[in-house]
């Protein structure tokens, strides 16, 4: 199975309609068995009423007027649709873009969360390579041993001091502070 179907095959809709479906079917051909009705009598009966029903919709007469008022319509809840989730991009602070500056020796990333009472929580401080990459812990690089250990890019292999949480712990207060403040880079 390729990745797109199997995404499909585990969204919830797509396993609710097809658990309906195969249920039905189960359903249906256990009460055919039961009761000892002529299954392809049923199904040219089925077959014949699908038929009459797409016919039906199909030469269906509609007025001009109410197709365009459709039509209309359609593009009015379409553009008020857009409009209300592009108003809701608009309304998100400019700090959230903010997720990413240099201290000390390190250059931090981070991540904001919606908590409780519509407050954002900044989680997953950790350090990341100048390059962009994330970082290793290791105990040994090459041929030297690391007591405290030592952050090392897989990609660009650029050495960096260990981190302690207290300094995680500034780090956060100096973020909250900076939000705070607004002094944080304004061309995010």
């Amino acid at each position: 199975m390729t990745k797109n179907t199997k995404n499909i095959f585990s969204s919830a809709w797509v396993v609710n309609i097809l658990c309906s479906i195969i249920a039905t079917i189960i359903i249906s051909a256990a009460t055919a068995l039961y009761k000892q009705i002529n299954l392809l009598e049923a199904l040219k009966l089925l077959f014949k009423t699908l038929l009459t029903w797409i016919s039906t919709i199909l030469t269906f007469k509609v007025p001009v007027y109410i197709i365009l008022l459709v039509i209309v319509f359609l593009i009015i809840a379409i553009e008020s649709y857009s409009k209300f989730f592009a108003t809701k991009e608009d309304n998100l602070p400019k700090w959230l873009k903010y997720t990413r500056t240099h201290y000390k020796n390190w250059v931090l990333k981070w991540e904001y969360h919606l908590g409780y009472g519509n407050k954002f929580n900044i989680t997953n401080i950790h350090p990341i390579c100048e390059c962009g990459c994330e970082l290793s812990a290791k105990q040994q690089y090459g041929n030297t041993y690391y007591g405290g250990g030592i952050f090392i890019c897989p990609k660009c292999e650029n050495t960096y001091p260990p981190l302690e949480n207290s300094t995680l712990d500034d780090f956060r207060k100096i973020l909250i502070h900076d939000i705070n403040t607004e002094n944080y880079p304004q061309n995010l």
